[in-house]
């Protein structure tokens, strides 16, 4: 076994940690209220296949298994070991657990090196797992401490804190997560697969003790087939060479996106009392990003709506150009739109003269004849078919992208967007709007611009409030368009950004 403790690479054995063929929990519990019964339930939350060997002294059978005194009872050799017992007794299981020759332990008890300011202990315990791995000689390989654990749904592994339901892992597109964080792990893997994107692995990294955050991105991006982009959350590099070393290598197969925290000297000092990591110079950080391909995200939001993107774009779906077209029914919006492209490095297309007259059959003669295309309100816009717009827009050879900004897509909340309910009777004469009403309409554009997308290499981007990339459920008609390339966004800034940085992405790498 390699051992990174001293320099060298670790190689594809990190495929145990995803893929164990058993498991020891040591602080096993049937009380869910200890982080003890939150792994066990888990592990048969996830319907885990292999051994389960529960660890505690005090019992004879954990949850229906055999439990046994310490590790060195356990009749065969372990792959993988779940530590949550208090910080003090830590040491000594990391020492039974590298004399029985475990191949990986996940130490989950936090009060390490990240308490030293408040209590040296933390720091000497810490100090003595160092000393036994670095004797052990990469025998065994720890993660943590101070982490919410790992999932692989390949091989029906929940093996985190918590009560998260197993990952799905997708056919089409499963991202790798790595982070820094533990529950901003859990939100990653929640909100993805709630919005269409598979988990392939995710891990919480902790104090990174051992293996540390580029160690996960080079076993996901060299060694692991179901990966097809990376995920991270990075407060401080701990080993600089060798994310600068792998990083642009496995981002043109793999696109990688980070989030880094720590960006502010605020930020720097809470990082420092998060995971003891040191933040480093958010400056050289994102020249670092530009050097390497990295996609550096702003916030969760962004991550999850990059992963989104990156679905529908990898690997040669990318925009041909930077070329906008914005479709909206008011012309303020359309000059806040405007605004916004322009700020990203994005810009405005230039319709084509045909495009134009097209659209000028359709709409009335105040319309601006360029673009945006604004309908100016027109009475009808809300229930004209906005497909006859869409069909001359996605044949107009200047444009590359076409932004809509959704008037309506209103169904979803259970209540109505404010004002409709005066719009429609003044405007339409209808009394008495109904939710199946908003709903059908709802579905009519969603199918209309779904049928027109596939007409198309543009992207297509949908703009609603009524998307939010936090919450556990999507809409079902933003899920069928994202479900065939169209990329739903929560605002325009939002979409503006991201197209951004796929460009960036993309040009960055040459991709045709």
């Amino acid at each position: 076994m390699v051992n990174n403790m001293n320099g060298e690479e670790p190689s594809s054995e990190l495929t145990y940690l995803f893929h164990p063929k058993n498991i020891a929990v040591i602080g096993a519990s049937e009380n869910l209220n200890k982080f003890g019964g939150q792994v066990l339930y888990n592990l048969k939350l996830g319907n885990y296949q292999g051994n389960i060997f529960p660890i505690n002294p005090k019992r004879d059978k954990v949850a229906g298994k055999t439990s046994y005194k310490t590790i060195k009872h356990v009749p065969e050799p372990l792959d993988l070991v779940i530590s949550v017992i208090p910080n003090y007794q830590t040491p000594q299981t990391i020492e039974d657990c590298v004399d029985v020759a475990a191949k990986f332990v996940i130490i989950n008890t936090a009060g390490f090196k990240e308490i030293a300011q408040f209590d040296e202990n933390g720091m000497k315990y810490y100090n003595e797992i160092v000393r036994i791995l670095k004797q052990a000689k990469g025998v065994t390989r720890t993660i943590g401490p101070n982490c919410m654990g790992l999932t692989c749904p390949i091989s029906n592994l929940n093996a985190m804190l918590g009560f998260l339901p197993l990952a799905k892992k997708f056919e089409d597109f499963n991202i790798s997560v790595t982070s820094q964080s533990g529950t901003w792990t859990w939100s990653v893997v929640n909100s993805a697969n709630s919005h269409g994107v598979g988990i392939a692995n995710a891990v919480s990294n902790g104090n990174e003790l051992d293996l540390k955050f580029e160690d996960f991105v080079e076993y996901f991006g060299f060694y692991d087939n179901n990966t097809n982009a990376i995920v991270g959350y990075v407060e401080g590099f701990r080993n600089f060479t060798k994310i600068k070393k792998i990083a642009a290598e496995i981002s043109e197969k793999k696109p990688i996106i980070i989030l880094k925290g720590g960006r502010t000297e605020s930020g720097a000092e809470s990082a420092r009392s998060h995971t003891s990591a040191i933040a480093g110079n958010y400056d050289i950080f994102k020249s670092f990003c530009n050097q390497t391909g990295i996609i550096e995200a702003r916030n969760f939001n962004e991550i999850i709506g990059l992963a989104r993107a990156i679905k529908i774009a990898h690997p040669d779906n990318y925009p041909k150009n930077n070329r906008v077209t914005i479709f909206t029914g008011g012309g303020g919006e359309g000059v806040i739109i405007s605004d916004i492209i322009e700020s990203c490095g994005l810009r405005l297309a230039k319709l084509q003269q045909h495009t134009i007259d097209n659209i000028s059959t359709l709409l009335p003669p105040i319309w601006p004849h360029n673009n945006p295309v604004d309908t100016v309100g027109a009475t009808n816009f809300v229930w004209m078919d906005i497909k006859k717009i869409l069909e001359i827009l996605i044949k107009d050879e200047n444009t590359d992208i076409i932004l809509i900004a959704s008037p309506l897509m209103g169904a979803r909340k259970g209540e109505f967007p404010p004002g409709l309910k005066d719009y429609v009777r003044l405007m339409m004469g209808i009394e008495n709007i109904t939710f199946e009403m908003i709903e059908s309409f709802d579905k009519k554009m969603s199918k209309d611009i779904i049928r027109i997308a596939k007409k198309t290499d543009k992207l297509i981007i949908f703009t609603t409030i009524y998307y939010n990339a936090q919450e556990t459920q999507e809409y079902k008609v933003l899920e069928d368009m994202f479900d065939n390339g169209i990329l739903v966004v929560s605002d325009p800034e939002a979409g503006a950004q991201i197209i951004q940085k796929m460009l960036r992405y993309k040009n960055f790498f040459k991709i045709s």
